[in-house]
């Protein structure tokens, strides 16, 4: 009688090393990738969150939230200002036609108006952006 072969641990082994050297290669390409990867300058943003208005026009209910963002070098006006900007946010939206905030295009317009109107009436240009942070509309 022959002696059996030993070939199934031979695979087996190199099943192992093959493994190994894969899972080497993978380390070695995350390592380089997160090492070799030129950090990203992120511009550093503020945020003044408003608080919320309600208004009532043509039998339309609206609840709003806005956020208003500015500048890094920003912070302190922003901070300063936030009363003016909910003053000048809410007779903005008193004047605006709620239906009109039920579609996107209407949403981009309305937050570009906001934006506009702010820094028109604060004669700056600090503010960068406008957000609806929450938005709920009824019909009465």
């Amino acid at each position: 009688m022959k002696k059996p072969v030993r070939v199934v641990n031979e695979n087996r082994l190199t099943q192992y090393i093959a493994g190994i050297v894969l899972l080497t290669v993978i380390v070695a390409s995350i390592v380089a990738y997160l090492f070799i990867q030129k950090p990203r300058d992120v511009p550093e943003l503020h945020y003044a969150e408003l608080p919320e208005t309600i208004i009532n026009v043509g039998g339309h209910v609206a609840r709003l939230k806005m956020t208003v963002q500015a500048g890094k070098d920003d912070d302190e006006w922003l901070l300063e200002n936030k009363n003016e900007i909910n003053n000048i946010f809410q007779k903005k939206v008193a004047s605006m036609n709620p239906e009109s905030l039920r579609n996107a295009k209407g949403m981009a317009a309305a937050q570009l108006a906001l934006k506009r109107q702010i820094n028109t009436d604060l004669k700056t240009d600090k503010v960068q952006a406008v957000w609806f942070t929450e938005l709920l509309l009824q019909q009465q």
